[in-house]
Protein backbone atom coordinates (compact mmCIF):
# COMPACT_ATOMS: atom_id res chain seq x y z
CA UNK A 1 0.00 0.00 0.00
CA UNK A 2 2.09 3.52 -1.34
CA UNK A 3 0.16 6.09 1.06
CA UNK A 4 0.40 9.66 -0.32
CA UNK A 5 0.95 12.40 2.20
CA UNK A 6 -1.63 15.43 2.28
CA UNK A 7 -0.06 18.94 1.91
CA UNK A 8 -0.48 19.80 5.47
CA UNK A 9 1.93 16.34 6.28
CA UNK A 10 4.44 17.40 3.62
CA UNK A 11 4.73 20.88 4.99
CA UNK A 12 5.41 19.22 8.40
CA UNK A 13 7.98 16.95 7.14
CA UNK A 14 9.79 19.83 5.31
CA UNK A 15 9.29 21.96 8.76
CA UNK A 16 11.19 18.58 10.73
CA UNK A 17 13.64 18.15 8.04
CA UNK A 18 14.67 21.61 8.28
CA UNK A 19 15.51 21.54 12.38
CA UNK A 20 17.69 18.61 11.64
CA UNK A 21 20.96 18.29 11.89
CA UNK A 22 22.54 16.57 8.35
CA UNK A 23 23.62 13.77 11.04
CA UNK A 24 20.03 13.43 12.26
CA UNK A 25 18.66 13.40 8.31
CA UNK A 26 21.22 10.55 7.83
CA UNK A 27 20.13 8.20 10.55
CA UNK A 28 16.30 9.08 9.00
CA UNK A 29 17.22 7.95 5.70
CA UNK A 30 19.41 4.86 7.20
CA UNK A 31 16.55 3.40 8.89
CA UNK A 32 14.14 3.82 6.16
CA UNK A 33 16.89 2.26 3.39
CA UNK A 34 16.08 -1.12 2.70
CA UNK A 35 19.75 -2.15 2.19
CA UNK A 36 20.99 0.05 5.29
CA UNK A 37 18.42 -2.45 6.84
CA UNK A 38 19.58 -5.70 5.33
CA UNK A 39 23.13 -4.49 6.19
CA UNK A 40 22.17 -4.07 9.93
CA UNK A 41 20.68 -7.44 10.17
CA UNK A 42 17.01 -5.90 9.96
CA UNK A 43 15.71 -7.75 7.04
CA UNK A 44 17.20 -11.18 6.31
CA UNK A 45 19.06 -11.96 2.97
CA UNK A 46 20.92 -14.31 0.95
CA UNK A 47 24.04 -13.32 1.35
CA UNK A 48 27.39 -14.35 -0.36
CA UNK A 49 29.96 -11.50 0.18
CA UNK A 50 30.60 -9.17 2.89
CA UNK A 51 33.88 -7.13 4.53
CA UNK A 52 34.16 -3.75 5.85
CA UNK A 53 33.23 -2.34 2.60
CA UNK A 54 30.44 -3.83 1.23
CA UNK A 55 28.09 -6.63 1.32
CA UNK A 56 26.56 -9.19 -1.23
CA UNK A 57 23.37 -10.82 -1.68
CA UNK A 58 21.44 -12.41 -3.93
CA UNK A 59 18.29 -10.61 -5.47
CA UNK A 60 14.74 -11.85 -4.08
CA UNK A 61 13.50 -10.89 -7.51
CA UNK A 62 16.25 -11.82 -10.10
CA UNK A 63 16.80 -11.29 -13.45
CA UNK A 64 17.85 -14.60 -13.95
CA UNK A 65 19.40 -17.53 -11.03
CA UNK A 66 22.58 -16.02 -9.15
CA UNK A 67 21.57 -12.41 -10.14
CA UNK A 68 23.54 -11.07 -7.24
CA UNK A 69 23.23 -7.31 -5.91
CA UNK A 70 26.66 -5.29 -4.41
CA UNK A 71 26.07 -2.22 -1.96
CA UNK A 72 28.29 -0.36 0.17
CA UNK A 73 28.20 -0.46 3.49
CA UNK A 74 27.63 3.43 4.14
CA UNK A 75 24.49 4.85 2.43
CA UNK A 76 25.02 6.55 -0.79
CA UNK A 77 22.19 7.48 -2.90
CA UNK A 78 24.11 8.17 -6.04
CA UNK A 79 27.98 6.66 -7.32
CA UNK A 80 28.67 10.37 -7.24
CA UNK A 81 28.86 10.33 -3.61
CA UNK A 82 30.79 7.16 -3.42
CA UNK A 83 34.76 7.99 -2.79
CA UNK A 84 36.81 6.99 -5.83
CA UNK A 85 38.31 3.96 -3.24
CA UNK A 86 35.68 2.52 -2.55
CA UNK A 87 33.92 2.81 -6.02
CA UNK A 88 37.16 0.82 -6.68
CA UNK A 89 36.57 -1.91 -4.39
CA UNK A 90 32.96 -2.50 -5.26
CA UNK A 91 33.92 -3.43 -8.84
CA UNK A 92 36.43 -5.39 -7.82
CA UNK A 93 34.54 -7.52 -5.74
CA UNK A 94 31.76 -7.10 -8.47
CA UNK A 95 34.52 -8.81 -10.88
CA UNK A 96 35.40 -11.29 -8.97
CA UNK A 97 31.85 -12.32 -8.39
CA UNK A 98 31.33 -12.44 -12.09
CA UNK A 99 34.52 -14.56 -11.92
CA UNK A 100 32.78 -17.01 -9.44
CA UNK A 101 29.41 -16.33 -11.10
CA UNK A 102 30.99 -17.84 -14.62
CA UNK A 103 32.62 -20.78 -12.98
CA UNK A 104 29.55 -22.14 -10.93
CA UNK A 105 26.90 -21.55 -13.27
CA UNK A 106 28.56 -21.88 -16.34
CA UNK A 107 26.89 -18.67 -17.45
CA UNK A 108 27.64 -17.72 -21.26
CA UNK A 109 28.33 -13.56 -19.84
CA UNK A 110 27.22 -11.36 -16.80
CA UNK A 111 25.83 -7.94 -16.82
CA UNK A 112 27.04 -5.36 -14.63
CA UNK A 113 24.62 -2.49 -13.85
CA UNK A 114 24.42 0.29 -11.79
CA UNK A 115 21.80 2.53 -12.15
CA UNK A 116 21.66 6.37 -10.90
CA UNK A 117 18.22 7.58 -10.16
CA UNK A 118 14.51 5.92 -10.25
CA UNK A 119 14.37 6.87 -14.29
CA UNK A 120 17.89 4.63 -14.53
CA UNK A 121 16.30 1.59 -12.80
CA UNK A 122 17.31 2.63 -9.40
CA UNK A 123 14.28 1.09 -7.36
CA UNK A 124 16.24 1.58 -4.22
CA UNK A 125 18.08 5.10 -3.45
CA UNK A 126 21.14 3.50 -2.00
CA UNK A 127 24.09 2.45 -4.52
CA UNK A 128 23.88 -1.23 -5.74
CA UNK A 129 25.69 -2.83 -8.66
CA UNK A 130 23.81 -5.56 -10.36
CA UNK A 131 25.73 -8.43 -11.43
CA UNK A 132 23.52 -10.86 -13.90
CA UNK A 133 24.17 -13.99 -14.78
CA UNK A 134 23.50 -14.13 -18.89
CA UNK A 135 22.46 -17.21 -20.44
CA UNK A 136 21.68 -17.76 -24.18
CA UNK A 137 17.92 -17.00 -24.96
CA UNK A 138 17.37 -16.29 -21.36
CA UNK A 139 15.25 -13.06 -21.64
CA UNK A 140 17.04 -10.46 -20.09
CA UNK A 141 17.10 -6.93 -22.02
CA UNK A 142 19.41 -4.48 -20.96
CA UNK A 143 19.50 -2.11 -24.72
CA UNK A 144 18.07 1.02 -26.15
CA UNK A 145 16.97 1.32 -29.70
CA UNK A 146 19.67 4.01 -31.21
CA UNK A 147 18.55 7.49 -31.79
CA UNK A 148 20.30 9.94 -34.48
CA UNK A 149 22.12 12.88 -33.41
CA UNK A 150 22.33 15.74 -35.79
CA UNK A 151 26.15 16.14 -36.83
CA UNK A 152 26.32 19.72 -35.69
CA UNK A 153 24.74 19.09 -32.26
CA UNK A 154 27.32 16.10 -31.45
CA UNK A 155 29.90 18.09 -31.88
CA UNK A 156 28.71 20.83 -29.93
CA UNK A 157 27.90 18.33 -27.12
CA UNK A 158 31.76 16.59 -27.81
CA UNK A 159 33.20 20.25 -27.19
CA UNK A 160 30.69 20.83 -23.76
CA UNK A 161 31.82 17.32 -22.22
CA UNK A 162 35.30 17.11 -23.26
CA UNK A 163 35.83 20.70 -21.77
CA UNK A 164 33.88 19.81 -18.54
CA UNK A 165 36.10 16.51 -18.50
CA UNK A 166 39.18 17.95 -18.58
CA UNK A 167 41.64 16.17 -15.38
CA UNK A 168 38.45 14.65 -13.99
CA UNK A 169 40.63 10.77 -13.88
CA UNK A 170 44.05 10.56 -12.69
CA UNK A 171 46.28 8.91 -14.62
CA UNK A 172 47.08 5.31 -13.04
CA UNK A 173 49.61 2.88 -14.79
CA UNK A 174 48.09 -0.51 -15.65
CA UNK A 175 50.25 -3.31 -14.90
CA UNK A 176 48.14 -6.02 -14.46
CA UNK A 177 46.69 -7.81 -17.81
CA UNK A 178 43.32 -8.70 -17.50
CA UNK A 179 42.47 -12.52 -17.02
CA UNK A 180 40.06 -14.45 -19.51
CA UNK A 181 37.35 -16.25 -17.82
CA UNK A 182 35.93 -18.11 -20.83
CA UNK A 183 36.31 -17.71 -24.49
CA UNK A 184 32.87 -16.38 -25.96
CA UNK A 185 31.55 -16.42 -29.15
CA UNK A 186 30.04 -13.57 -30.68
CA UNK A 187 27.22 -12.54 -32.61
CA UNK A 188 29.09 -11.30 -36.16
CA UNK A 189 25.24 -8.94 -35.84
CA UNK A 190 26.89 -7.08 -32.44
CA UNK A 191 30.10 -5.89 -34.34
CA UNK A 192 29.57 -2.77 -36.08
Amino acid sequence: MNKQLDEEQVRKLQEKLKSMSPEEVQELIKKQCLFCNIIDGNISSNKIFEDDKCLAVLDINPATKGHTLLFPKTHFQFSNQVPEELVGHLFVVANKISEKLFEILKVDGTSIYLGNGQIAGQNVPHVMIHIIPRFEKDNVSIGWKGIKIADSEMIKLREELSAACKNIIRKKEITEKPKVIKKVKYDERMIP
